[in-house]
């Protein structure tokens, strides 16, 4: 039976026992040419990628996008992990998922800010599981201190309003509220283990990135208050890969396709994937 056109929601065994997660499943019209799975940011979930899955579609290629362990629909105490690894470990699953479902395509990995962390992260360790990395406003250097100077000597289990954590001022209560209106079950609260996991995770990156050999398309709006461009220009410069792409938007902040100039970052990441297609 065909699957063209379609639409699937399923909850997928993540990897912790007995903890589901909510997977989407969203299929083009014609033949499929490639797959990307896509790993969303702190806070938000699936509904993220709503504009990115409609670009990739039109131009046959599947997405598989699922809410992160502890966002959106999927299980997992809300905004906590012991570790990013726990995250990596879950991509890894989806991953694995997507090429048995898949078996001839080419797949790519697309992350967004704490996603394009984890998703370096899963390259560090899994670099030849998939075909490329794109990693869009990733948390790849933290030039900007986001969350302060980590590790935070607190209780690990202790929750604080995602707008009392991240440092930017331009982040403010209003800003956490109108994103509430856009994402149904977003995250407000966090707590200081999974902002402390972003410390350990930046520094397994600095030290692992020689692992990292696949493809990689870095992007950065240089209007980004939560990422620092320099974050992307440094990762970029500091990779030793072959085949490395960078890009920084002119006046795009944060959520990149999300924003006025959507169109034509999405355009950038299919040209980008369509030449790794031949």
């Amino acid at each position: 039976m065909s699957k063209l056109n379609t639409h699937e929601e399923e909850m997928i065994e993540s990897s912790t026992p007995s903890l589901k997660l909510h997977l989407i499943r969203d299929y083009p019209p014609n033949t499929p040419v490639g797959l990307v799975v896509c790993h969303h940011g702190i806070m938000v979930n699936t509904k993220f990628y709503d504009k990115f899955v409609k670009g990739m579609n039109e131009s046959n290629i599947i997405v598989y996008r699922y809410d992160a362990r502890g966002h959106g629909k999927s299980e997992g105490k809300r905004g906590y992990v012991k570790s990013l690894f726990e995250m990596v470990e879950d991509l890894k699953i989806m991953v694995g998922l997507a090429k048995k479902e898949n078996p001839n395509l080419p797949v790519f990995i697309m992350g967004h800010s704490m996603g394009g962390l984890v998703s370096a992260l899963f390259a560090s360790k899994y670099s030849n599981e998939v075909n490329g990395f794109i990693l869009g406003a990733g948390v790849l250097k933290d030039n900007y201190h986001i969350f302060g100077d980590l590790p935070l000597k607190e209780d690990p289990e202790k929750y604080i309003p995602v707008h009392e954590a991240m440092k930017a001022k331009e982040f403010t209560l209003e800003v956490q509220e109108m994103l509430l209106k856009i994402y149904p079950n977003l995250v407000s609260e966090i707590t200081i283990s999974i902002i402390n996991s972003f410390g350990e995770g930046i520094e397994y990156l600095k030290n692992n990135m020689k692992n990292f050999v696949k493809p990689v398309l870095v992007l950065n709006g240089n209007a980004d208050f939560l990422v620092n461009q320099k974050d992307a220009i440094d990762f970029y410069s500091e990779l030793d890969n072959k085949d490395k792409s960078l890009i920084i938007f002119s006046g795009v902040g944060h959520e990149l396709w999300n924003e006025e100039k959507g169109d034509m970052i999405v355009w950038h990441i299919l040209d980008w994937v369509q030449h790794r297609l031949k």
